[in-house]
C-alpha cells in the first residue's frame, strides 16, 4: 500500500502497511503498559515501566546502561545492541536532560519491539555515517535500517504521545504552548512541535485508526 505524501515520508518510502504495524506495535505495548498502571491518569508514561512490561511481555532482557561519553562527543545519543540469545543491551550518552533521556531510551527499547532481520545492520560506522551524513541530503532514499529508525522513532512518540493526546491537545486552549505541553507528557519540545506539525499530524492519521 502506498504511504503518506510529503518530503519525509517519500524519501523514507515508508508504506500504509509500515506505518500501521509500527504504530499498532506501539499501542500494543501500551495496551500491556496500562494493565500494570491500571487506573494511572497520569499523562507522562514511566520509562522503568515501560521496560518491565517489554521484558515481561517479550520475554526478553533489556540491559540499560549510561556511557561514559558526553552527547556533544557523539554523533549518536543512544544505540540497541542485539545480543546472541536475542536479549538486547541498550546504551546513551551522558549530558541529555531528563525528555531526552526518557525518549532515547523509548526509541531503543522500540528496536527491539519492531525487530526484524531486514532492519538489522551490522556495520555500525555505515549506519550511523548514512543517518548523520547522506540521509539528511534532500535527494536521498533511506534504506532499510535507517527506516527502521524512523519507525522506531514514530513508535516511541506512539507510546509516550499517542496521536489520540495529540489531537486533544491541538483542540486545547493550550495548543500553541509546546513547551506546556512538552512538560505535560516529559518529551522533548522539539519532538511536539514536530508531531504535532500538520505534516505529521496528515501523515500519520490513516496508521492511527485504532
Amino acid at each position: 500500500m502506498k504511504g503518506p505524501e510529503g518530503p519525509l515520508f517519500l524519501c523514507m518510502e515508508l508504506t500504509l502497511s509500515d506505518l500501521e504495524y509500527c504504530i499498532g506495535k506501539a499501542n500494543e505495548i501500551a495496551e500491556q503498559y496500562c494493565l500494570v498502571n491500571i487506573g494511572s491518569d497520569n499523562p507522562e508514561r514511566f520509562i522503568d515501566h515501560l521496560r518491565t512490561t517489554c521484558e515481561t511481555y517479550l520475554n526478553k532482557k533489556v540491559g540499560l546502561y549510561e556511557l561514559h561519553v558526553h552527547k556533544d562527543s557523539s554523533p549518536v545519543l543512544a544505540s540497541c545492541i542485539l545480543l546472541e540469545n536475542g536479549d538486547v543491551d541498550v546504551c546513551y550518552v551522558q549530558g541529555l536532560n531528563h525528555c531526552w533521556t526518557r525518549f532515547v531510551i523509548c526509541k531503543e527499547i522500540f528496536h527491539l519491539v519492531l525487530d526484524a532481520e531486514k532492519y538489522r545492520n551490522m556495520d555500525l560506522e555505515a549506519h550511523v555515517q548514512e543517518v548523520t551524513v547522506k540521509f539528511p541530503q534532500t535527494d536521498s532514499v533511506a534504506s532499510l535500517p535507517v527506516r527502521a529508525e524512523m519507525l522506531a522513532e514514530m513508535a516511541a512518540m506512539e507510546f509516550l504521545f499517542p496521536y489520540a493526546a495529540r489531537l486533544k491537545e491541538a483542540e486545547g486552549e493550550n495548543a500553541n504552548n509546546k513547551r506546556a505541553i512538552a512538560e505535560r507528557y516529559r518529551v522533548p519540545i522539539v519532538l511536539v512541535d514536530r508531531y504535532m506539525s500538520k505534516q505529521y499530524m496528515d501523515g500519520l492519521k490513516d496508521a492511527s485508526k485504532h
